[in-house]
């Protein structure tokens, strides 16, 4: 029986041979269930070029041999949230301009603009959201126990989903009255808490120490 050929791809400059059959889905699973605990996919590279989301879900039932050559990244979680935690405050700062863009594209009737910038709104909050929980369990246990104000980061999650829930509810309704008094209310309020919080997580936030399984 013939050999199956194969396709060699990098993951962290070291070269892993593939069936070159297979799916890019398929391998892009094995990769990343191959990776040593804590470490995650950051960058996917084709022909030396870093693809995005979009393309990546593309490629997903793509043959290996049709594709460029791949080539994967991964980092150590711990590592990878501090960095993350820098663009945290940012994200907040451009999310408050944005309720402000959105409130004003309803008031106009523009509401195929307003729907996407909720769309792109809605991703944001939900990239924090998963920042919050991770910080909270990769941290250090004065990082796990860090308060804002006297409140915990699980009180703010849970007053932050307690305001999206509304702003779905409301959108879906086209209750718009609502929906902005909401927005520019106690969402924008908690974006601006979240704001300070993530700039004071930011600079005192540890990793835990990782131990691994021998």
């Amino acid at each position: 029986m013939a050999g199956t050929s194969k396709i060699e791809i990098k993951l962290d400059g070291e070269n892993l041979a593939f069936d070159a059959s297979s799916s890019f889905g398929a391998v892009a699973e094995q990769i990343k269930s191959s990776l040593a605990p804590h470490r995650v996919v950051t960058e996917i590279f084709v022909d030396g070029r870093s693809v995005n989301m979009e393309e990546e879900e593309m490629m997903i039932l793509q043959s290996m041999k049709d594709l460029g050559q791949l080539a994967f990244k991964s980092r150590e979680v711990g590592p990878l949230l501090k960095d993350s935690l820098q663009l945290a405050p940012q994200i907040c700062e451009a999310l408050l301009m944005d309720c402000d863009d959105i409130s004003g594209l309803l008031e106009n009737s523009e509401f195929l603009k307003a729907n996407d910038r909720i769309a792109e709104l809605s991703s944001l909050v939900d990239w924090l959201l998963q920042m919050v929980a991770s910080i909270h369990s990769y941290g250090d246990d004065t990082s796990r126990n860090f308060e804002y104000e006297g409140q915990s980061l699980t009180d703010t999650v849970r007053r932050m989903e307690s305001s999206l829930t509304q702003l779905h509810t409301q959108l879906q309704n086209k209750d718009y009255v609502a929906f902005k008094a909401v927005l520019q209310g106690e969402f924008k309020i908690e974006l601006g808490v979240w704001q300070k919080m993530f700039t004071e997580v930011a600079k005192n936030w540890t990793p835990r120490i990782l131990v691994r399984a021998s």
